[in-house]
């Protein structure tokens, strides 16, 4: 019976600690693929972070070499991305490069039947309304849609990708049923989506990898069988090398340090999770700006090297110099400190919001 891996938006790279990060996971997936037997690897589009990804012959040769201890007798599809076309010369074609046993689809949609599955794939295109009216045969077996960008009736947010510059596609509503498409494996949108319309189902597997800031739960591949031309329960697998994307609030001492609370919930997460990136969202009120710098500095310093990468975020500190000679100042902090959530609860953000607010009247009183 088919076993079907479905993946997209691994953005792979040629270079920095994205390179080695981004093939770790792609490792981890094809793993996964061998122990659960799958028959069939799909990869909906950006599997590259760009043209000059793509076409670096080291990075392909790497990524084939991947693929060469995937189980052979599983087949792999792979569509273009909105991402393998950027910054792709007018001459260029990336039908010319060798993807080894990987069946890449890139110029135009084709269909065709893989192992008792019908595929209809279609690579990245600027505009899908064409495909409306183009021609597609009447079923006959499980049918599998490939196809990469934005399908507003299973993912209803905003495209961020669109937002940067990046391209993207809007997928006619109308399009899946015409295709008669039992699963629809569809790639961009960077969170898991699903959406049932009677017999058909479309989803977003998400990106298998934290790809940019903000990427937050854990990362994951869809695994279903098909069974009596119907697809199964979709299993999402969370993809462990991948990590997660985290933001720690980090309240900042009217002396500008940080208490030692924090600084151990820090090191035990980093311990725990070294594939992780963290974000350090530094909340609160210092009398001494060189003093939080330095520290902020010592924090960062002690995190690297230990997750995959640490970032810094300070806009919600302010400066107020002579609070901590302010008798109210003082009663206000001991009466908030006795009533300091963990460090790790999700009520330390209102905690640090109520404190700011607080220390900033009273400085205002101070004026």
């Amino acid at each position: 019976m088919p076993i079907i891996l479905h993946t997209a938006d691994l953005h792979l790279k040629r270079a920095g600690e994205d390179h080695a990060y981004s093939l770790s996971v792609l490792k981890e997936i094809i793993s996964v693929a061998n122990v659960r037997l799958a028959t069939h690897f799909l990869i909906c589009g950006d599997m590259y972070d760009s043209f000059a990804d793509f076409s670096d012959n080291m990075l392909r040769e790497e990524v084939k070499a991947a693929f060469d201890s995937l189980n052979p007798d599983c087949s792999v599809i792979y569509i273009t991305g909105n991402h393998e076309l950027s910054g792709m010369g007018g001459r260029e074609r990336l039908s010319a490069y060798n993807t080894g046993r990987i069946k890449f689809i890139s110029d135009k949609m084709e269909a065709f039947t893989d192992g008792g599955i019908e595929f209809y794939t279609v690579p990245f295109r600027d505009n899908y309304m064409p495909l409306i009216s183009a021609y597609f045969a009447t079923k006959k077996k499980f049918r599998i849609l490939m196809m990469h960008g934005t399908d507003s009736t299973v993912y209803t947010g905003p495209d961020t990708e669109k937002e940067e510059g990046t391209g993207s596609a809007q997928i006619p509503d109308i399009l899946l049923s015409r295709v008669q498409a039992d699963y629809a494996a569809l790639g961009h949108i960077h969170e898991a989506r699903e959406s049932v319309r009677g017999n058909s189902i479309a989803a977003y597997c998400g990106s298998p990898r934290v790809w940019r800031k903000g990427e937050k739960g854990p990362r994951k591949v869809i695994l279903f069988e098909v069974n009596d031309n119907r697809p199964g329960p979709r299993e999402e697998i969370i993809i462990k090398s991948a990590g997660q994307y985290r933001e720690m609030q980090i309240p900042v001492n009217l002396d500008g340090n940080f208490s030692a609370d924090i600084k151990s919930m820090l090191m035990k997460a980093a311990e725990e999770s070294p594939h992780d990136w963290f974000e350090l969202v530094f909340r609160g009120v210092a009398e001494d700006s060189g003093y939080f710098e330095a520290g902020k500095a010592e924090l960062h310093s002690a995190l690297s090297g230990r997750i995959r990468r640490c970032t810094l975020n300070s806009l919600a500190v302010k400066t107020m110099s002579a609070l901590s000679d302010n008798p109210a100042a003082r009663v206000f902090l001991e009466a908030m400190e006795a009533r300091k959530p963990a460090a790790d609860s999700p009520e330390m953000e209102v905690w640090l919001q109520a404190r700011m607010i607080g220390l900033e009247a009273i400085n205002s009183g101070l004026k």
